[in-house]
């Protein structure tokens, strides 16, 4: 055989090699069940307060191991296309992703494409095709994220401005937002379109990061006409500081209304009830408004007139109010409560009006309010004043009003002819099933709940006071022997005001303020006549130790019965205390954390003590 046919078969089997090797090798990119990667979304750069930044990276995920561990972070030189083209560093993130972190921050709503070249990765392994062609990925959209604007006034000089609040996606660049404002004086009838008055200068302030601006007119003169208002806009051609897109279209604040000079207006007028600092009820008429006046200015400007007293049943309106009827009423001097001087958007004034009467306000025009703002015509407001509030309640900071050997109780009142008291001893049980309810106290809410039994040993008495003032408390002394109860014991009580028929409260033009002073018509307590002063400390080893001493004598009490019950009502063993009125109480591991009560009882006295164990 010639030479030359065995040089052309040599060249035939070397292609034929090298071709199985190259179609092997595109086999291997074009595996659709090989490594496949995802292109994650770029998250929005963090913007710190201060003017500092977290630029987030762009990462591609795959879905297998790429690299050795010895590779993860170290910086990558060739392998990967970025365009357009962005000065930065990629690494391996872990073995199986990759990530770009730009030197600077990334441009706002700009389009990458990113290919990977197949030297950068694992050729023992195949990959699905889309892992080396061209993938894309845009970045956040530069926009306006909030806009708002008010008219506002400067507290120290009253002189008004209008301000816009601008919080952007990106930071923004000073001169370039300030030739992107537009900033008018419009007047915009309700359904018309605005048209132009003039046009406003303007300055605007940042925020350290750029993200935030605040655009504030020069000072502004109030509304001459209707329907004025300022109209802050972002032209579309705005774009942020690092570049990409523009504002999809103008951006505008909403309209900010501008007031005219009879902007003053009184919000709303109270009434309430309050405890001076002599615990002495007053009324309080409080006038509020939505500009700070001057306290002097209103007190100049009020005139109130009490209205003459009308049949009972009936009561004043607005319909029947006539100049007859202010002239036949008593002119009153409301009396200024604060210094007189300072502005404010409340001023509060001290009646003294017979209760269930009406009283009519005039408010003048005359004065002016911060800023310029007035009336335009005397206000007036029709107030019928309720009834001064009925008050009872036993005197005694806490809930239990233990005595010795004293059945006397004292009773705070205001407002009330009689009291009407009831009385009822308590069972061991009926005390328990209260301290069950409310542990690990016993308030006057839960004690109105019990309703007790009304044996031949409940007692309702009727108690009249000589209170003539209703302004004024008034503290009766009632000692419960001379009614009749038992010397020892542990007794509920109840006090409650009778409210006359048909004294309800009238109906009102002024809104009662709700941090009045209103009718407390009930109060409740537990009424303990022991001999005994029970005591409880705690050692280091949980258990407690209980002293049962004489109220009478300061005595220690020997034998005295001392039982634990828990909160499920199980009750412990009794001890009795030794010569020294003492003995040790140990609470059960599962009461940890719960109340339990002490029951004492000697011969027919009889005390507890409520303790929560830690």
């Amino acid at each position: 055989m010639k030479k030359s046919t065995y040089l052309f078969l040599g060249l035939l089997v070397c292609g034929i090699a090298g071709g199985g090797y190259y179609w092997h090798q595109e086999q291997k990119f074009n595996d659709p069940n090989g490594v496949k990667i995802t292109l994650n979304p770029i998250q929005p750069t963090q913007y710190q307060a201060e003017g500092g930044e977290i630029i987030a990276p762009l990462v591609i995920d795959f879905s297998a191991n790429i690299v050795a561990p010895n590779q993860v972070k170290a910086p990558i030189a060739q392998g990967i296309k970025l365009l357009p083209s962005v000065k930065g560093q990629w690494t391996w993130e872990n073995e199986h992703a990759l990530a770009f972190l730009p030197a600077q921050d990334w441009a706002a709503g700009q389009e990458y494409q990113v290919t990977l070249d197949r030297q950068l990765l694992n050729a023992s392994l195949s990959y699905a095709p889309e892992v080396t062609q061209p993938q894309t990925v845009k970045t956040v959209p530069f926009s306006v994220v909030r806009a708002e604007g008010e008219f506002s006034q400067d507290a120290i000089s009253g002189q008004h401005y209008a301000v816009g609040y601008i919080v952007f996606s990106h930071p923004v660049d000073p001169k370039v937002l300030e030739h992107a404002i537009e900033f008018k004086l419009v007047q915009q009838p309700k359904g018309k379109e605005a048209t132009l008055i003039k046009t406003l200068p303007f300055y605007v302030t940042y925020s350290d990061n750029q993200l935030e601006a605040w655009i504030r007119s020069e000072p502004l003169a109030l509304a001459t006409q209707e329907d004025e208002f300022v109209q802050i806009s972002l032209l579309k051609s705005l774009q942020s500081k690092l570049g990409g897109n523009t504002l999809d279209k103008d951006v505008g604040i909403p309209l900010i209304a501008i007031p005219n000079e009879f902007s003053l207006k009184n919000t709303q007028s109270t009434f309430s009830f309050v405890n001076d600092e002599e615990d002495v009820l007053d009324q309080v008429l409080t006038l509020h408004f939505n500009n700070e006046v001057n306290e002097e200015d209103i007190a100049d400007s009020l005139v109130a007139v009490l209205l003459p007293a009308l049949p009972k049943g009936e009561t004043w309106s607005y319909e029947k109010l006539n100049e007859s009827a202010l002239l036949q009423g008593e002119v009153i001097k409301p009396e200024l409560l604060g210094e007189g001087q300072s502005y404010t958007t409340k001023t509060a004034f001290r009646l003294s009006v017979p209760e269930e009467r009406c009283v009519y306000f005039i408010l003048n025009n005359e004065f002016t309010a911060k800023g310029g703002y007035r009336f335009k015509d005397p206000l007036g407001s029709l107030a019928c004043l309720p009834h001064y509030p009925h008050h009872v309640e036993f005197v005694g900071q806490d809930d239990l009003l233990p005595q010795y050997w004293n059945s006397k109780i004292n009773l705070k009142i205001r407002n009330a002819q009689s009291v009407i008291l009831d009385v009822a001893p308590l069972s061991k049980t009926q005390v328990l099933s209260m301290i069950n309810w409310s542990a690990p106290s016993l308030r006057p809410s839960d004690l109105a709940i019990f309703k007790p039994e009304k044996t031949t040993l409940f007692k309702t008495e009727t108690l009249h006071t000589e209170g003539e003032n209703p302004r004024y408390f008034d503290f009766l002394s009632v000692d419960l022997a001379e009614k009749g109860l038992p010397p020892k014991g542990i007794f509920w009580l109840k006090a409650e005001v009778p409210v006359p028929a048909g004294k309800t409260e009238v109906e009102s033009a002024v809104k009662n303020d709700i941090d009045q002073v209103t009718d407390k018509l009930t109060d409740y307590r537990l009424l303990v006549l022991t001999d005994f002063d029970v005591t409880t400390e705690m050692e280091d080893s949980g258990k407690y130790v209980v002293k049962v001493k004489s109220l009478a004598t300061g005595e220690p009490i020997e034998s005295a019965t001392i039982r634990l019950v828990t909160a499920t009502a199980e009750e412990i063993e009794a001890q009795a205390t030794n010569e020294k009125g003492e003995t040790t109480i140990e609470l059960p591991k599962e009461n940890a954390g719960k109340t339990s009560v002490l029951w004492v009882t000697k011969g027919d006295d009889a005390s507890f003590v409520i303790i929560h164990a830690p």
